[in-house]
């Protein structure tokens, strides 16, 4: 019983790490993203920004080897609205980081 309950309390917790690892990374995209729309989110941080914005563009949807923007721009606002925003204050980011780079293949 000792050892159920010891696995439990060690499954909780891991899978407790696990979301808030999703939770940030996602954060850590609309921060970045927001940072590359500029007009007062931010400023890029080089190297730390790097691989969020690489897999923001990642994020794509395609139909026979052809780019779909207005598909991809909604999987890529699912994503950045996996950020818990209790105050409301991505949404103004998120949109316009949709409208800069939401439909746009890559970099």
């Amino acid at each position: 019983m000792i050892k159920l309950s010891l696995y439990c309390v060690f499954l909780g917790a891991s899978l407790i790490n696990v979301a808030h690892a999703a939770e940030t990374k996602e954060c850590k995209m609309v921060a970045c993203m927001a940072g590359m729309v500029g007009g007062g989110y931010g400023n890029v941080s080089g190297s730390d920004c790097k691989g969020v914005i690489s897999d923001f563009f990642s994020i794509k949807d395609k139909k026979h080897g052809d780019f779909l923007p207005d598909h991809s721009a909604k999987k890529r606002m699912k994503k950045l609205k996996q950020c818990p925003d209790e105050l409301a204050q991505n949404s103004n980011a998120i949109s316009d980081i949709i409208n800069k780079f939401g439909r746009v293949e890559s970099l």
